[in-house]
């Protein structure tokens, strides 16, 4: 069960979470809340007591550190009658009480972290050792918009043999912080061959996409600043943009992408430091911007003075036409920072990426990356080089758009056969590892997951990808880790559960079986 609190917050000297956290104990004490009471959403009571969502996380954890609530991973806040706070060492408890101002302080200032990952921590849902966000046991696995890491393993596993037996020993040594030259040499050319005006000295080597808008942060912005980006869009950079202090502006899509029509105005009213854009199989609605619209993109940037930061994470992963040409391949000002990663066609575990951009702002972003890492791995540069110099790379690229892709199509299949558009409404990506999908208003994502997951699927919630509001009709399939038979069974079981889901809102409705998620 789950209701309204009504609490009450006074103007007083006592910081807010402590007022919160007094008056749900003082509730829990007098035996008002009882055991198993659910506690409304941080985002819920936050909004209606008029606070930050700081001060309820911090409230929670405060009752957390007391035994008298516990929290179930994505299922909520409940209340716990007869716990006990796990014993603490009065040095770590004066560690706890020491910074917890600070963190109440950053939350407030960047946002509360949806998932929080600590060594040893077994239930971290975004990239869990067993390399799916579902449980172990589960073998049909939607929920994981990443590469399957058992393709490249024999490519890397053998690279890694043969650069052992080669290996210098001035390997041992420091690097240059802009990147080993020959890499970048190959990643120059492979650019030119996509259209882009770029040389080895206009690129910079770093440790994945993460890193790449975290030094574009450090060079670009300032605390308060604004950055525009998609909504909904790829989380990982709203986090690095929140963490720098930023303001984001959410751009709005339909099904061409972004709404790049809607720019100029959004241009001058927020003057953003930086755009940033995902233009080829956009996260997470898998859209691609036609070659008219990236022409626009530039041409308001250009107009309005505006960077475009250009995320192709996964531009070689198509399974029809190939992609329009990249933004950067029009880039006659020097206005496009373009992004690329390995992360997505060799493992994530390699944390390669590069950036290439005018060489003015390169300078400065190979300081910002001296000053945090020196430099990216040495051992890692040189495996990739290799790949890409013998041509297994290439070879690789062909045999990843032929798994995937025949994945990709069996789910549009029996998406198509197994829904019609007024149940559900998707649009072919056309590549890259996931399928977006619309829920009609009164069905939610959460709840028609519920049903699926007893059903043994597990998908991924629309809710993460949204800048604001959470709109809870949205969900991600993705298909990298399933072979067909599986992705047959799954979209069979989720038309089963989205039948359930549907009739508990009609019994609901109806005032008989009230939905508990996850309960």
């Amino acid at each position: 069960m789950e209701q309204e609190l009504n609490l009450t917050i006074e103007d007083s000297d006592v910081p807010l979470y402590l007022q919160i956290a007094e008056a749900v104990q003082e509730r829990i004490r007098s035996g008002e809340l009882a055991e198993g009471f659910r506690l409304p959403p941080v985002r819920t009571l936050a909004k209606q007591l008029g606070v930050n969502r700081g001060s309820v996380a911090l409230a929670y954890s405060h009752l957390g550190k007391a035994g008298l609530v516990r929290a179930g991973l994505g299922k909520g806040t409940f209340v716990r009658t007869d716990g006990a706070p796990a014993p603490v060492s009065s040095a770590r408890k004066r560690a706890d009480d020491f910074w917890e101002p600070f963190i109440a302080e950053m939350n407030a200032r960047v946002g509360i972290p949806r998932h929080v990952l600590l060594d040893g921590d077994p239930h971290f849902p975004w990239v869990p050792e067993n390399g799916s966000s579902s449980t172990a046991s589960s073998h049909l696995a939607m929920d994981l918009p990443l590469s399957d890491h058992r393709l490249s393993y024999p490519i890397v596993k053998s690279a890694l043999q043969r650069l052992a037996e080669t290996l210098p020993a001035e390997s041992l040594t420091y690097g240059h912080p802009q990147g080993l030259f020959s890499l970048r040499s190959q990643l120059a050319e492979r650019a030119r061959r996509e259209g882009m005006d770029v040389e080895p000295g206009e690129i910079l080597v770093c440790n994945g996409t993460q890193q790449a808008l975290s030094l574009l942060c450090a060079v670009l912005l300032q605390p308060g600043d604004t950055v525009a980006m998609a909504n909904p869009g790829y989380p990982g950079a709203a986090r690095v943009f929140r963490m720098c202090g930023a303001k984001i502006i959410g751009l709005p899509l339909d099904q061409g992408g972004l709404r790049v029509d809607l720019l100029d105005a959004i241009f001058r009213e927020h003057r953003p430091r930086f755009v940033y854009v995902v233009p080829t199989f956009q996260v997470p609605t898998g859209t691609t911007l036609s070659i008219e619209r990236r022409e626009r993109l530039y041409r308001c940037a250009e107009q309005h003075g505006v960077p475009i930061v250009e995320d192709e994470y996964a531009n070689p992963l198509y399974y029809g036409d190939r992609p329009p040409p990249t933004i950067k391949s029009l880039d006659h000002a020097g206005l496009v920072v373009y992004v690329g990663t390995f992360s997505k066609t060799l493992g994530a575990s390699l944390r390669l990426g590069w950036v290439a951009c005018q060489r003015s702002l390169l300078a400065r972003l190979v300081q910002a990356k001296e000053a945090q890492d020196i430099h990216t791995s040495l051992f890692i540069q040189m495996l990739v080089d290799g790949l890409l110099a013998d041509g297994t790379y290439d070879k690789h690229l062909g045999l990843l758009r032929a798994h995937y892709g025949e994945r990709y199509r069996t789910l549009v299949r029996e998406l198509t056969a197994e829904f019609e558009p007024s149940r559900l409404r998707f649009l072919p990506s056309g590549g890259a590892f996931s399928i977006w999908v619309t829920l009609p208003p009164r069905l939610s994502a959460e709840r028609w997951l519920h049903f699926a997951r007893m059903r043994g699927v597990h998908f991924h919630l629309g809710t993460s990808y949204f800048l604001g509001d959470e709109d809870d009709n949205h969900a991600q399939l993705c298909f990298s880790h399933l072979d067909p038979e599986a992705i047959e069974t799954a979209v069979g079981a989720l038309s089963v559960a989205y039948e359930e889901a549907r009739t508990s809102i009609e019994r609901e409705m109806q005032g008989r079986d009230p939905f508990l998620p996850f309960s």
